[in-house]
């Protein structure tokens, strides 16, 4: 699942700030069905050591994070998609929520 948001966080890297640059392998590829993208992400990481994958997803967060803050009004105001503006994090938000809280019996931490 790590390895899936951080995908995910990549790929708003690149819409935010408009990186046009080849895509590097923990990225989710494009042109292809969401399916077949988590697919490409999971055959692309699932023998990944632990560690690479969280190193890779410090570095999305804090890419995401830094995009975010760079971001110009219009960028915000602009409907990107159905769910705009609950895409990046209502995107992880909700795999918390189904994947990370049943684990624990609780709402997880932040």
């Amino acid at each position: 699942m790590l390895a899936h948001v951080t995908a995910w966080k990549w790929r708003d890297v690149r819409r935010i700030t408009h990186d046009r640059s080849p895509l590097q392998p923990y990225e989710a590829p494009y042109g292809k069905t969401t399916r077949e993208m988590n697919a490409a992400i999971y055959a692309g990481s699932h023998r990944t050591p632990a560690r690479t994958i969280v190193a890779e997803h410090r570095a999305a967060h804090r890419a995401i994070l830094r995009a975010l803050r760079e971001a110009s009004r219009e960028h915000f105001a602009k409907r990107w998609s159905p769910h705009w503006p609950d895409d990046t994090v209502g995107h992880i938000a909700s795999h918390r929520r189904l994947q990370l809280e049943p684990l624990f019996g609780r709402r997880a931490s932040r």
